[in-house]
């Protein structure tokens, strides 16, 4: 008899052992894909998922991780769920028991800090020509893929986007933005302040305003003039017209000053180098010069140098900007004879 009952009480323990529920709650596997499509498996602790995202890539606001938890426990939010990638995410692990824990979603972004230096260009003009900078950025990571810029009127608010095909970038720390053509699809023009923002998926920064200058670069601008007349008398006055030639020519004027002119003898010795003819108008096509008294009938001009006057931008645009190039010396061909 004592066999027997020994017996029943060892089948009856085996029985309620077989049924014991499980106490486990730990997640056991957290994955999901970045940017790319690529997997990328979480680091759990006892409280936490680490989550590493690529460094060089946009951080979502969401993922949609496939999670595997103890077996037997269920997980809240489910695997599949979408949930917000940031640390307001936590995760309750309940074991068939009845247990519980809770993990913390842990997003490790490592992006890169946020600087951003606005440097001008050597031209920061307007005009499509190779070569001709707009502005350059400078950054620890310009992500050329995922960058706009925009160009906002410093009065009116108005916002221009600039076309993408006007970025050149130089690495990952460096993007230049061309000159701009004038027929620029954004219609931004040149003689006015901007604003200039940039933004990507590491960076949004607005600039200071800055003047946007048109271009100065020969392909640009051109300027030709001519002596009118093939003789003057003395202690008249000499004429010269001029024009001023390509897309930034509506943003300049004269500013002309007295020219020098060269004069000849009779028998064709240079007797003054030096002469001044004083400018007495711009007509904004024409050039009027008073010839000096030095030069007397039967002297003949054979140069008259402008080199000492300019183009500046027009008035109430920016004044401080003038045309690198010097206007030229003109030698006319045959010399200008003056008469009595």
């Amino acid at each position: 008899m004592l066999w027997l009952f020994s017996m029943i009480l060892f089948i009856t323990y085996s029985c309620s052992d077989e049924y014991l529920d499980y106490p486990f709650n730990d997640i056991e596997k957290f994955d999901l894909s970045d940017a790319e499509g690529n997997t990328l498996k979480a680091t759990v602790t006892s409280d936490s998922i680490l989550v590493y995202w690529p460094p060089f890539q946009p951080v979502p606001e969401s993922i949609v991780p496939s999670i595997s938890v103890s077996e037997n426990a269920k997980v809240s939010p489910a695997s599949g769920t979408e949930v917000a990638f940031s640390e307001e995410t936590v995760y309750t692990v309940t074991a068939q028991d009845g247990s519980t824990r809770t993990y913390t979603l842990k997003p490790i972004t490592k992006r890169p800090a946020t600087t951003l230096e606005f440097h001008i260009g050597t031209t920061y003009s307007m005009g499509g020509d190779a070569g001709n900078q707009l502005f350059e950025l400078r950054g620890e990571f310009i992500d050329t893929l995922s960058a706009k810029i925009t160009l906002i009127d410093s009065i009116t608010g108005q916002r221009f986007p600039v076309d993408r095909k006007y970025f050149t970038s130089f690495g990952i720390t460096r993007l230049h933005v061309s000159g701009l053509p004038y027929d620029n699809e954004a219609g931004i023009v040149a003689g006015r302040w901007y604003r200039l923002e940039f933004a990507s998926d590491f960076y949004n920064v607005t600039f200071p305003a800055y003047y946007i200058n048109p271009s100065t670069r020969s392909t640009a601008f051109s300027f030709s003039a001519t002596i009118d007349q093939t003789e003057v008398t003395a202690g008249g006055q000499l004429t010269i017209s001029y024009s001023l030639s390509g897309e930034s020519a509506p943003y300049f004027e004269g500013n002309f000053m007295d020219a020098g002119i060269t004069v000849l003898d009779p028998n064709g010795n240079y007797i003054e180098s030096s002469a001044k003819a004083k400018l007495i108008s711009d007509s904004g096509t024409r050039l009027t010069y008073q010839l000096p008294t030095t030069v007397t009938a039967d002297y003949k001009i054979a140069g008259v140098n402008i080199n000492n006057s300019r183009f500046i931008i027009q008035s109430g645009l920016n004044p401080d900007l003038s045309t690198p190039n010097s206007l030229s010396t003109l030698w006319p061909w045959p010399e200008i004879n003056v008469l009595e």
